[in-house]
């Protein structure tokens, strides 16, 4: 009998030991996609705008990613003073007026972690869908020029 009571109490308390590592482990992700987004909207801000496609795998970006995450995951916008995006596709490409002209509109550089689904431990698979988790969005803004 003592067996039984031993094993269902040791059962639930390894089941709540593991969902401490868990939650701990999901903030520890959280801090370091917060801490992906800043450095990628700091990069972004020094960087040439020509440089936006390289910054989301440059290794002082990725170095703590967790585990699943993709450099598509990492979006970098660049935003008027209204918050709009504007577009700098093809900005190498453009004459110096125009690229003078889309300069001319960007307050603001965004990064912002868009897509990914946290992967919790088999065992606790019952949270969220199948044990993945929507990642709440992690955005930084960083200004451009005053």
């Amino acid at each position: 009998m003592t067996i039984i009571e031993f094993t269902v109490i040791a059962w639930g308390l390894l089941v709540l030991v593991f969902f401490a590592f868990e939650i701990g482990r999901y903030m520890f992700s959280m801090q370091m996609l917060n801490e992906m987004t800043r450095k990628a909207a700091r990069l972004a801000t020094v960087c040439a705008i020509t440089d936006q496609g390289d910054i989301t795998s440059l290794p002082e970006v990725i170095e703590n990613r967790p585990i699943g995450f993709e450099a598509e995951n990492l979006v970098i916008d660049y935003v008027d003073a209204a918050g709009s995006p504007v577009s700098v596709a093809g900005f190498s490409g453009l004459s110096s007026g125009a690229q003078a002209a889309i300069m001319s509109q960007i307050r603001y550089v965004s990064a912002e972690v868009s897509g990914f689904q946290f992967q919790f431990f088999p065992l606790l698979a019952f949270i969220g869908d199948g044990g993945q988790w929507m990642c709440p969005v992690s955005r930084h803004y960083y200004l451009l020029r005053v």
